[in-house]
C-alpha cells in the first residue's frame, strides 16, 4: 500500500493528539464554561462521531480507488 509507506514523524502524531486532548478537553472540561461552551448532547457527540467515521472509511475509500486506478 504505497499510501502506508511513510508513517508520519513522532513529531506530528504528538502534537496532533495533543491538540486533540487539549480541545476536547477545553470543550467538555470544566474550563469549557470560561469561554460559554456546554456539554453536547448524547446524541449529538453519536452524530459527531458518525460523521468522523463515515469521513475516515471514505477517505480510505477514495485512496484505494485513486492507488488502483494509477
Amino acid at each position: 500500500m504505497p499510501w502506508r509507506a511513510n508513517r508520519p514523524h513522532i513529531i506530528l502524531i504528538a502534537t496532533s493528539l495533543g491538540a486533540l486532548i487539549v480541545g476536547v478537553g477545553l470543550a467538555l472540561g470544566p474550563w469549557g464554561r470560561l469561554f460559554g461552551f456546554t456539554a453536547p448532547s448524547a446524541a449529538m457527540l453519536a452524530t459527531i462521531i458518525a460523521i468522523a467515521a463515515a469521513y475516515l472509511i471514505s477517505a480510505e475509500i477514495a485512496k484505494r480507488l485513486a492507488v488502483s486506478s494509477s
